[in-house]
């Protein structure tokens, strides 16, 4: 499945003259530095106030508009510099952040940015003496190649991936930001007209690469960042949806993939596309199950990225991905990818779905990465806003995944001495009763699937250790049981025979208690 628009930068032999060139653009950027204050996001809002207020006739007849068009320029690039470059945050940086992708990811700001692009390049074709095989690069093309790098730095950096593993050394920060310039001259003339560049056959993969960047920025990191949900968009699923097709038309020509084969910008591309793929579908993507090549395809992009253990069993199902990276945060914490994912492939006997439980238990521990040290109950304030987001936009689904890995993580339960169950089962563990607790309140379940449920409760009760984990879980448990008498009885009338593992557990526990130990 690697896509080859993806891997490459751009031919070397390609001639760039850059029309307003970098030089002149390096000069203003500077400029705009020195008369920014150090919380100057105001001017960037002046400078796309001034930019909508300009008439783009008026700016191809008159030269000396060019010279606000230099400020506004520089201004931008140099809010998007700020934020590229950083080596860590300080106080203020996240809002401050969050206000410029905000103010440039608006559609009404890029579609400006097409219009005023397309206009210079008139304009820089008009001036060219005879015929020229050369590329002509505008400020907005350097804008545009920033934003899209921006974007994706920014993806990581706001849910703590470290920015020194982001950082590159100018040498090949440089080069990035030429392969992006020579990438935003291939880009259509009309923002509008952009979502194309994905099926096309005749873009370079830098060119692919942005335009999934700015895409993605607009239809998920946007709404994402304003706290709404996206909405469907059939244009741009229709578009990921012929993109699929021609992959599984090459797979049949003998184009062979493994998840091992892909590097860091791919799997961010595949992180990206997944993403797209699940705000954009709406009701209209969710039955996979008479699709098997779409739902394959999409599959094997989550298993590039997650790269998991060969083998998924319980066990490496429970166990996490803990180093997160700037692909593993934007197929997690980005966009509706999980809900979608659990709506997707609710069945559990379909083909490789284990790869989203372990999907699962890798977003479960991520929640709260940043409160380790911080006491359970604590904690679960920094969990909970984002867990119920979820629950809430597929709560029948939800519940079937949390029976699947409730299932799952009983195996490693029973299968673990007490004392040694890892530190990451306990914890996704207390997130999976959570959420139980939740869906319980939010859903009517019949009572057969109760006491199945409860079954698998009373089994963690007797297992699980007393230390302030175990004993948070125990405490949902205890909960989530009180939620049904009847279906409480028939499940104690289950597990309770005077020989089944239920009651020699409860009884080795309350003799354990007797004795103070």
């Amino acid at each position: 499945m690697s896509q080859s628009s993806q891997t490459e930068s751009e031919p070397e032999d390609l001639q760039v003259t850059r029309w307003d060139s970098m030089d002149l653009m390096k000069t203003v950027t500077e400029d705009s530095r020195a008369r920014c204050t150090q919380d100057c996001t105001s001017q960037l809002r002046d400078a796309l106030q001034t930019l909508q207020e300009l008439d783009i006739c008026a700016v191809e007849r008159d030269d000396s508009l060019h010279e606000i068009l230099q400020v506004v320029s520089g201004t931008i690039l140099y809010h998007l510099d700020q934020i590229v470059q950083v080596r860590a945050f300080e106080d203020g940086d996240i809002a401050r952040i969050r206000v410029i992708l905000l103010s440039l990811l608006n559609p009404s700001s890029l579609s400006l940015l097409f219009e005023f692009r397309a206009a210079f390049h008139r304009i820089a074709a008009r001036n060219t003496d005879g015929p020229s095989t050369s590329v002509i690069v505008c400020w907005a093309d350097a804008i545009l190649a920033k934003l899209g790098q921006t974007i994706v730095f920014a993806s990581g950096a706001l849910y703590n991936v470290s920015l020194e593993e982001q950082y590159q050394p100018p040498s090949v920060r440089a080069q990035k930001d030429d392969d992006m310039l020579r990438a935003a001259v291939q880009l259509p003339d009309k923002w509008s007209e952009l979502v194309h560049v994905l099926t096309s056959e005749y873009v370079s993969p830098a060119a692919y690469r942005l335009t999934l960047s700015l895409i993605f920025g607009a239809h998920v990191m946007r709404p994402h960042l304003c706290g709404e949900r996206a909405d469907a968009d059939p244009s741009l699923f229709d578009t990921l949806k012929t993109r699929i097709k021609r992959f599984c038309d090459k797979q049949r020509e003998g184009v062979c993939f493994t998840s091992a084969d892909v590097n860091g910008s791919e799997r961010i591309g595949y992180a990206m596309f997944v993403s797209l793929y699940a705000v954009s579908c709406g009701d209209a993507g969710q039955d996979l199950a008479c699709k098997p090549q779409t739902q394959n395809f999409l599959l094997e992009m989550i298993q590039a990225v997650l790269q998991p253990d060969t083998v998924l069993n319980p066990m490496t199902i429970m166990n996490p991905r803990t180093d997160m990276d700037t692909a593993l945060i934007l197929l997690m914490k980005w966009g509706t990818t999980m809900s979608w994912a659990w709506k997707t492939w609710e069945d559990a006997k379909t083909f490789n779905s284990e790869l989203i439980e372990h999907f699962t238990t890798s977003w479960l521990y991520v929640l709260d990465n940043s409160t380790s040290g911080i006491s359970v109950a604590h904690a679960m304030k920094y969990w909970d806003d984002g867990l119920v987001v979820a629950l809430h936009n597929e709560p029948y689904a939800a519940l079937s995944m949390m029976a699947r890995l409730l299932l799952c993580g009983l195996s490693v339960v029973n299968g673990s001495p007490e004392a040694s169950l890892p530190v990451q089962v306990q914890d996704i563990l207390l997130k999976l009763c959570w959420s139980t607790r939740y869906l319980f309140k939010l859903v009517e379940i019949d009572k057969a699937s109760t006491v199945v449920l409860f079954s698998m409760l009373c089994k963690y009760f007797v297992r699980l250790p007393d230390n302030e984990t175990g004993l948070a879980i125990k405490d949902l448990i205890l909960d989530v049981l009180s939620f049904s008498q009847a279906a409480l009885r028939g499940t104690l009338d289950a597990v309770c025979g005077p020989k089944s593992e239920f009651s020699l557990n409860l009884e080795r526990n309350l003799e354990r208690i007797s004795q103070g130990r």
